[in-house]
């Protein structure tokens, strides 16, 4: 639909007012009997449209001794493999089954593509061939591969064993073979996104955040040319086929929005351009996966405005306060009493935080949903307005910049974020250190408070600050031993840094030296008044009592007997803030292992 509000006077081309808006048709489906799917937009070129109502959907079989490159590429293998022979890698069924309830318990809690379910039939199906060759290969392959996938996720994350057990990557070198062998590019399913989509999630786990943004993207092309993002009512599709495809779409989409928000991309659909709905089962259950998605439309129009050349940050406040509605909107269960401590702006005392929030549980799939909520809506937040705290920070009195309130937002969501890593750690120690982006966005959020003992050791906001980053380093010295991805002990000593040059400043600042760093902030009566004025600074201390000491300046060193690091120098400090317009100095050697191959890059 075209909106005249955006044609500008200057073209020429004055707007058609009188005329309505069109309600496009939605395009054409086509569906085989084997649960491939091609979609066809409704203005395509007449040559796809022709195909696709003669009923054409690439049947035709490729060369049995070659692969043809498209259907192999981006996984690095040569040749299609034999159904039987990797039907025969599957683990006795017991086993399966328990990979498959580790999946549930410990992956699951955060979205799946398929139901259990389903998930169940499928494994049902793949025992019962007993090893014959099935009919339709291409799907067969597909769907083996996408119970590779799950075991290997469930593998992963089985706490019986090492976070970096082998089998796991076993079991994913496998689903890309299934998935290669069963033509995922030209035989396209509902198998091949979903087993795409946690191919995504396995490689962000195992620490190939790179790869995962590149398969997404690729399952999100899938989704599209399967029509997922028109909602299958259009067609008139079983119930089953509707709720498999809405659910299908929204954790793709979901996932991809959020994880380039993370990176700070480009991704998703403009939320204009797909008409898919929730799917039912959203409404049962804790309604965790719709206050999800609903966070992930609102990053998606984040994403929109703040990767433009020129961002509105007034169109950003607007979408900062949608992001507040959304939170308010959270069910009673779901709602995380700890970090809401820190949400200062909203709650004015701690009794008004227990009056709206539950205590605290000991049922997985609650805890962790509750924390995913607040860690979903913090990063958000942090990341659409870190550009505008950097330029605050660096005022003489940030609370007086235009940015003030982008600035006390950023501080609020990098306490909360770590706050929220400390109570899920508190109560499920094992398993959280898994989860690989609790302890990413609470390093983000510990960063951003680093920056304000940095560049502003004056501020009075400085000691809530430290004891922030005392904790979080605390809390990364503890887990260590039983951590492997290398990257959190790199980030502690990141943060070790970050807080010897805070104190340092600190120290200078009230020894009434000048500071080494950017703009140090007045600290005048008039400063103090101003944040107390706006409830900021007197709410910051009625919550800082669950850390009433307050910080030591002589700080005692951190045990890091045994651990190594390879970091660079203190240098890297103002591209690391974003205090400088040079931009990151930084290089990093390139990894000469073949990045098609989807190999285990090392740690």
């Amino acid at each position: 639909m075209i909106n005249p509000q955006i044609v500008d006077g200057t073209t020429g081309i004055a707007p058609t007012l009188d005329a309505p808006d069109q309600t496009p048709d939605v395009g054409t489906l086509v569906m085989n009997s084997d649960g491939r799917s091609k979609f066809i937009g409704q203005s395509a070129s007449f040559q796809w449209l022709r195909d696709e109502i003669n009923g054409y959907l690439e049947t035709r079989p490729p060369s049995p001794t070659r692969l043809q490159a498209s259907e192999g590429f981006p996984f690095h293998i040569h040749q299609p493999g034999e159904f039987s022979a990797l039907w025969e890698r599957l683990p006795p069924k017991d086993e399966v089954a328990y990979l498959i309830s580790c999946f549930q318990r410990h992956i699951a809690w955060n979205g799946s593509p398929i139901l259990e379910s389903d998930l169940s039939s499928i494994l049902d199906w793949l025992y019962d061939l007993a090893g014959t060759i099935p009919e339709q290969q291409s799907m067969a392959f597909q769907r083996l591969a996408l119970v590779y996938i799950v075991l290997a996720l469930g593998s992963m994350l089985n706490m019986e064993v090492a976070a970096d057990d082998p089998a796991s990557r076993c079991f994913y070198k496998l689903s890309q073979e299934c998935l290669v062998s069963g033509k995922f590019l030209v035989h396209n399913s509902l198998t091949t996104v979903q087993t795409l989509s946690l191919m995504s999630k396995f490689t962000a786990y195992a620490g190939m955040r790179d790869l995962a943004w590149q398969i997404r993207g690729m399952a999100n092309r899938i989704m599209l040319a399967m029509g997922l993002h028109r909602d299958g009512e259009s067609w008139n599709l079983s119930e089953k086929d509707l709720e498999d495809r809405r659910r299908t779409f929204w954790e793709a989409y979901s996932t991809d929005v959020l994880i380039s928000s993370n990176w700070d991309r480009p991704g998703g659909l403009h939320p204009d351009l797909f008409d898919t709905k929730f799917p039912k089962d959203f409404d049962q259950g804790t309604g965790f996966e719709k206050q999800r998605c609903r966070m992930a439309v609102l990053a998606q129009e984040a994403l929109q405005e703040s990767l433009k050349v020129r961002s509105n940050y007034d169109k950003l406040r607007e979408i900062w306060h949608k992001i507040l509605d959304v939170e308010s909107a959270i069910p009673f269960q779901l709602r995380n009493r700890t970090a809401l401590m820190f949400m200062v702006s909203k709650y004015q005392t701690l009794a008004e935080v227990e009056a709206n929030t539950p205590p605290a549980s000991t049922n997985l799939q609650l805890v962790f949903q509750s924390h995913d909520l607040i860690d979903v809506a913090s990063t958000l937040i942090l990341s659409m307005f870190r550009p505008y705290f950097v330029h605050a920070v660096q005022a003489p009195d940030p609370a007086k910049s235009v940015y003030a309130e982008a600035y006390l937002a950023v501080i609020e969501r990098s306490s909360m974020l770590i706050a929220n890593l400390r109570s899920l750690h508190s109560i499920f120690p094992l398993i959280s250190t898994r989860h690989w982006f609790f302890w990413n966005h609470a390093f983000a959020g510990a960063v951003t408070i680093a920056t304000i003992c940095i560049a502003n050791p004056g501020s009075p906001l400085v000691d809530q600050a430290m004891r922030d980053l005392n904790s979080i380093i605390s809390l990364y010295t503890n887990v260590q031993s039983g951590v492997p991805q290398s990257l959190l002990k790199r980030n502690l000593q990141w943060l070790l840094e970050l807080r010897a040059k805070g104190l340092e400043n600190i120290e200078a600042f009230r020894a009434g030296q000048p500071s080494e760093t950017i703009s140090p902030a007045a600290t005048s009566e008039e400063t103090a008044e101003h944040l107390l004025l706006v409830g900021w600074r007197k709410k910051l201390v009625e919550l800082g009592q669950r850390d009433a000491a307050p910080f030591t300046e002589n700080c005692q060193e951190t045990d890091l007997s045994g651990a190594t690091f390879n970091v660079p120098g203190f240098d890297f400090l103002p591209q690391l803030l974003g205090l400088t317009a040079e931009g990151s100095q930084f290089t990093t050697e390139f990894d000469s292992m073949d990045m098609l191959d989807f190999g285990f890059m090392p740690e």
